[in-house]
């Protein structure tokens, strides 16, 4: 399919929302606190899988059979932010800013203390939270059985981290992983 410029602005500003509306909804957490301080506290550990399932979808690419182009969902709102179709009095200024801050947050690398038993290690690991979240989500999402692709992620993830393990291992640990990035709900670190 091919679409014009300001109805692919449509089409990737709806489906952006509607991810939004999916993970920002208080049937599934609650706010507590201010900003900056502010903490999300969801109301089971179903509503916290869920939510981190909804964030990897976020997180990932469109799909070119529909929407006509393959392209993760932040880069489509960078490029309408820096050529939007509706832009009436600067009005793209905070969905620019948002995006961009958003972006940063998640490409900033931070370092948390991970015990993995399975491999008798303890380490402060190096990782960028993009990529526990979108570790962590597709963990949420399916079962051991489909997660190689995770695996060998995680593979690299810790080799950067001189900690040099094989596939099997890495499909070892990924629940030890999962219960450190994502039941800790490390989303603040």
């Amino acid at each position: 399919m091919n679409f014009s410029n300001t109805e692919r602005e449509v089409i990737f500003l709806k489906a952006v929302k509607e991810f939004i509306d999916e993970m920002v909804n208080y049937e599934v957490f609650d706010l507590n606190g201010s900003d900056p301080e502010s903490q999300i506290m969801f109301h089971s550990i179903t509503h916290q899988r869920f939510f981190n399932i909804i964030l990897v979808d976020f997180l990932s690419r469109s799909d070119k059979k529909v929407i006509g182009e393959q392209q993760s969902y932040l880069a489509a709102i960078q490029s309408i932010c820096q050529n939007p179709s509706f832009n009436d009095d600067d009005s793209i200024s905070n969905l620019a800013f948002a995006t961009d801050e958003f972006i940063g947050w998640l490409e900033q690398e931070v370092k948390a203390e991970t015990w993995l038993p399975s491999i008798e290690t303890n380490v402060m690991l190096s990782i960028k939270r993009i990529e526990f979240l979108k570790i962590c989500g597709n963990i949420s999402k399916h079962n051991f059985s489909r997660l190689s692709a995770v695996a060998k992620d995680l593979v690299k993830i810790l080799g950067k981290n001189n900690i040099n393990v094989g596939l099997e291992e890495a499909l070892l640990i990924l629940d030890e992983f999962y219960d450190r990035f994502h039941s800790d709900c490390t989303y603040h670190f």
